[in-house]
């Protein structure tokens, strides 16, 4: 698939030992679909999007919105695989004027604490700031999704301020704290990183 925007190569694209990053494409919607009805009670915590019941029509529509949201240059919509199996997603909104973007990312619960996130969510950050060239990402996360906020802290996001009530799951009102990485946060990490491993 050619890209009009300055996305660059990426797929497929390994993360670490056991993760890999694939273009959430057609025919990922089948299998995608059975793992957020598997992890849904978890999704609908904090997830606005999970909050209708999930259909296998529904997610082939939202995964052909993304294809084309890829291909304009606005998203780059992820498929998260751990030793073959895909596990979630991670997802990069582009706004290719401001060269700016959002990042979110779910894992299944037999994912969690074995690093896949944050390894997907590195490599998607090295792209933002890489050959995308974008000058700042933001993650919005519900404050009290603590596993979240903690991730985006290692990652080296800085929390910059709570929007109050800004979320709305099941009808109730959340409040989001916002966290941003500009392309020199994300430098100063990676240089952090180099001489840690040196």
């Amino acid at each position: 698939m050619s890209s009009t925007a300055p996305l660059g190569a990426f797929f497929a694209h390994r993360c670490a030992e056991d993760v890999d990053l694939v273009l959430r494409e057609l025919f990922t919607t089948v299998e995608m679909h059975e793992l957020v009805v598997a992890n849904l009670e978890r999704l609908r915590r904090w997830e606005e999007w999970a909050q209708p019941e999930p259909t296998l029509p529904r997610t082939f529509e939202y995964t052909r919105r993304r294809l084309d949201d890829f291909v304009a240059g606005r998203a780059l919509p992820c498929a998260i695989r751990f030793r073959g199996e895909l596990v979630g997603a991670v997802e990069l909104d582009i706004d290719p004027v401001a060269s700016t973007g959002a990042i979110g990312v779910w894992v299944s619960a037999d994912a969690e604490g074995r690093g896949v996130a944050r390894s997907a969510c590195e490599a998607v950050l090295d792209h933002a700031f890489g050959s995308a060239r974008l000058t700042r990402v933001e993650a919005r996360i519900a404050t009290a999704n603590t596993r979240s906020r903690r991730l985006a802290e290692q990652l080296g996001f800085t929390l910059e301020g709570t929007l109050r009530r800004a979320h709305q799951l099941g009808g109730e009102h959340h409040d989001l704290a916002v966290y941003g990485m500009l392309a020199e946060d994300r430098e100063a990490v990676r240089s952090g990183a180099r001489r840690t491993a040196a």
